[in-house]
């Protein structure tokens, strides 16, 4: 049985940084991961950046949306447009499943909701995950098919050689 691979962390723990890295040892990949947009020192939202280097806002701080968390302003639309097609491609290819993040912002999106449970059906998924959150974060991180890694700074590289055992390409 195939195995998915979730990281989970604090936030600043590492996990996108952790999920670039991987992605660099990896061939035929799809998916998605979250970068931050700051002005100074201060975040004020992030872009979601595909595998295939398309970009869309995810949140920001200035923009209008009945989906909040914290500060941050999420743009639904904008993440399923640009999210769900990617996780698809990944499904019907049969790749690695790039899932950067399954968190609180993510979630408003019941589209992402479903094609999260599928991707983790094939058993490819290479992603992060909140470290605390409602019940479909917390019925993911028990599934039988999910290998999850606690990300810590002191950690990070015991837990970075541990998964790019799982991958051929990366020993």
């Amino acid at each position: 049985m195939l195995k998915n691979i979730l990281i989970t962390g604090k936030p600043g723990s590492g996990k996108t940084t952790l999920i670039k890295e991987l992605m660099k040892c990896l061939d035929d990949i799809c998916g998605f991961y979250t970068e931050e947009i700051r002005k100074g020192n201060e975040r004020i939202g992030f872009l979601v950046k595909t595998t295939n280097n398309k970009e869309k806002l995810l949140a920001h701080i200035n923009i209008k949306s009945p989906y909040r968390v914290n500060k941050y302003k999420v743009d639904v639309e904008s993440f399923e447009e640009i999210v769900i097609p990617e996780i698809e491609e990944g499904i019907r290819k049969r790749t690695t499943i790039i899932i950067d993040e399954i968190g609180k912002m993510e979630l408003f999106s019941k589209k992402f909701q479903d094609i999260v449970l599928l991707a983790l059906s094939t058993g490819l998924v290479l992603g992060t995950i909140s470290l605390k959150g409602d019940d479909f974060i917390s019925k993911i991180k028990q599934r039988e098919d999910v290998i999850l890694y606690l990300l810590t700074f002191e950690r990070y590289e015991a837990v970075k050689k541990e998964i790019q055992k799982q991958f051929v390409k990366c020993r």
